[in-house]
């Protein structure tokens, strides 16, 4: 237990130092600098902008931190208006600030901050009765302190966030390919479950990858020293819809793995060949990873190393494919296959190789017609 939580420490320890300094200083602008009698807002809204816009886009960033100062603002205009209704003053807040957050398509978190931070606005703090309540300029430091330092990871390091994204999303695929190996090699339906459960859950880290390259793609446009770099950023966005592919397919292959681990045990030696062929696959995946990432961070040696090895272990799984339909097999088994020739191409092409190419190379060896 207490290796677990060193661990979440050493990975936490910048977000906790970035929140205890920004919340104190916004404390200290709203305070000394401005002349606010306790600007609770200021180190509140520090703390709410920082947890949902670190590191995100620049305007996913904006939009949090306006939503926190409007938030308030409105609440505490609110909260004048209706002043000798309190009852009433819930009833409208709780109403207003869910209908714009719903229309604003905002998430279960952000929804109950708003309404929450609203209810502490109108109903625990009383209003300020100035014309430009001091709670919403204490938001707009609190918000603009968490803010700044949301970025600086960014103009510090652009790709980061996509690095961490791509390491995600391939462990991921690797995990729901290796469990489906295993499964399919044991005849276990409880591995073969599992895999399909992890390929289930992975459907949203496409849409993280898209949001960490778009942002990468942001903070360069605004540093002209590194725009030159934006060509790593381009292959990846054009990388992502592989990508997205992969995950797909993966979902396929572990749904298909359920299917023959409920054949009977006699049935095995007709999958033998599948998890040779899965395991080649799974690498395939981790060394398109490494392509990405080396290419993101101008390294052409290692760019250049990953993708010849991408491309040893998606032939190899094109092989071992072939073999598997050498003999007459059952629908599921021909599904695998079609999914390790599908999966295989999408690899090939978020690597940036031809599509024409990777389509005739692919089928070639599985002695399929070509183009």
């Amino acid at each position: 237990m207490l290796t677990t939580f060193a661990r979440r420490l050493r990975a936490g320890w910048l977000p906790l130092l970035e929140a205890t300094a920004g919340a104190t200083l916004a404390w200290f602008v709203a305070a000394t600098l401005i002349g606010h009698h306790q600007p609770f807002f200021a180190p509140a809204a520090t703390i709410i902008v920082l947890s949902q816009a670190r590191g995100a886009r620049i305007t996913r960033a904006l939009e949090v931190f306006l939503a926190v100062a409007g938030g308030v603002l409105l609440a505490d205009i609110v909260a004048q208006l209706l002043e000798p209704w309190p009852t009433l003053t819930i009833a409208v807040l709780i109403v207003v600030t869910l209908t714009i957050t719903t229309a604003l398509d905002a998430g279960p978190v952000v929804v109950v901050q708003a309404t929450v931070s609203a209810l502490y606005v109108a109903v625990v703090s009383p209003p300020t009765q100035t014309l430009v309540p001091n709670r919403f300029l204490d938001a707009l430091v609190g918000g603009g302190i968490a803010l700044l330092i949301s970025q600086v990871g960014a103009a510090r390091d652009p790709f980061g966030p996509a690095v961490d994204q791509i390491r995600g999303i391939c462990d991921r695929i690797v995990a729901v390919i290796r469990t489906s190996a295993d499964a399919v090699e044991q005849h276990d339906r409880l591995l073969a479950s599992e895999a399909l459960a992890q390929a289930r859950a992975s459907d949203a880290a496409v849409t993280g990858l898209q949001d960490a390259a778009t942002g990468a793609r942001e903070a360069l446009q605004l540093d002209p020293v590194r725009r030159q770099q934006r060509a790593g950023v381009t292959a990846l966005l054009a990388a992502i819809r592989q990508l997205d592919y992969v995950v797909r397919g993966a979902r396929i292959l572990a749904r298909a793995s359920v299917t023959v681990t409920n054949w009977p045990a006699t049935e095995a030696s007709t999958t033998a060949d599948i998890p040779v062929a899965l395991r080649h696959l799974e690498r395939a995946v981790g060394h398109l990873g490494l392509a990405l990432i080396a290419e993101l961070r101008r390294d052409e040696p290692g760019s250049t190393s990953a993708r010849a090895a991408l491309d040893a272990e998606a032939m190899a799984t094109i092989d071992a494919a072939r073999s598997i339909l050498a003999v007459r097999q059952p629908l599921p088994i021909v599904m695998i296959v079609g999914q390790l020739r599908s999966i295989t191409i999408d690899l090939l092409r978020g690597a940036g190789n031809d599509d024409t190419e990777v389509l005739n190379r692919v089928d070639q060896a599985l002695g399929f017609p070509t183009l």
